[in-house]
């Protein structure tokens, strides 16, 4: 699930969880706080991005149980009804149709299980709009002896702006690979804080940096040579000692405050982004696991468990379990 904000903060874009939504969005106008349900194709495996400030992406397999068929669409934010692109994936093709000029402004490498060898590999796509066409790019590496494969998925694959690059991150691993798409190749390695998580990271668009999550901690890194400038923990231990994880976290279209959601403590923290200390909380009647915040300090999220939309205003100061 996912909670994705567009440009102007007035339309608010809720993705389907699991079982509770897997046939519709919910799009919320932030203004009122009135929704609308948009249908979808039903599927069970509903992915949905940011592809640019007027445009995000849906990523599912394609109706009727086709598991061995991608569809990421393109939609606009303004009519999310419709779907302006979309590329078609299956072992055999990688088709693209409608608006292909769209694209451009678009990520355009995408993390696959399916492709020409089989379901034993990992795969980007890499698409080239102005073809009309793409590359598969199986992930070799993630096929040594260094990977537990049934343990730790390849996540997403994050552009590097300005390159042929991406960054790579695995499920319980702390290292995120940079790959380079044309040479198809790992080149490096980025060291997040060794918390073993599910690592998302994010370029600012007003500072250069790269933000990223480690199970229970908030990384900072340069975004020029991808060096850890400081991070912070932000969900302490369980009374017996357990660790935590964070949820999501977003930054305010102004990037004024990184709002982080955070499960167990049943609140979202806004974090500053250049001293990495929290300085305002919400506090929401669930267990908040994706994030959304408005630059006037409104807050949404969803319930770890149901999907049930939250929100919540906030409020200055840190909560004392920080």
């Amino acid at each position: 699930m996912a909670l994705l904000l567009d440009s102007s903060e007035g339309r608010l874009l809720a993705s389907p969880h699991g079982w509770a939504h897997e046939d519709s969005l919910m799009l919320l106008d932030t203004r009122t706080d009135m929704s609308t349900t948009i249908p979808i194709a039903p599927s069970k495996f509903v992915m949905m991005e940011r592809g640019s400030s007027s445009h995000f992406l849906l990523n599912y397999c394609e109706p009727k149980g086709y598991a061995s068929v991608r569809l990421i669409e393109v939609r606009p934010f303004d009519s999310p009804t419709q779907v302006v692109s979309r590329c078609r994936i299956s072992p055999s093709s990688i088709q693209l149709e409608g608006d292909l000029n769209v694209w451009e402004r678009l990520p355009r490498a995408h993390v696959v299980d399916l492709g020409p060898e089989g379901g034993d590999f990992a795969y980007v796509v890499w698409l080239h709009p102005k073809a009309g066409v793409g590359d598969w790019i199986p992930l070799t590496w993630w096929n040594d002896e260094s990977y537990d494969r049934g343990y730790q998925s390849v996540l997403s694959a994050v552009e590097i702006p300005g390159t042929d690059k991406v960054i790579i991150p695995v499920q319980r691993d702390s290292c995120p690979i940079i790959f380079d798409l044309r040479e198809r190749r790992a080149v490096g390695r980025i060291t997040l804080s060794e918390r073993r998580g599910n690592p998302r990271l994010f370029f600012r668009r007003l500072a250069p940096e790269v933000w990223a999550d480690d199970y229970d901690t908030l990384v900072r890194l340069d975004s020029k040579g991808l060096v850890k400038t400081g991070s912070v923990l932000l969900q302490p231990s369980d009374a017996s000692g357990a660790r935590q994880f964070i949820g999501d976290f977003a930054f305010a279209t102004n990037e004024g405050v990184c709002a982080v959601a955070r499960p167990f403590s049943g609140d979202i923290l806004a974090v500053d982004p250049e001293t990495l200390r929290p300085v305002a909380h919400a506090k929401v009647r669930g267990q908040p696991f994706t994030v959304a915040v408005l630059s006037n300090g409104k807050v949404y999220s969803q319930d770890w468990h149901s999907g049930r939309l939250l929100k919540g205003q906030l409020s200055a100061g840190s909560p004392p379990n920080v």
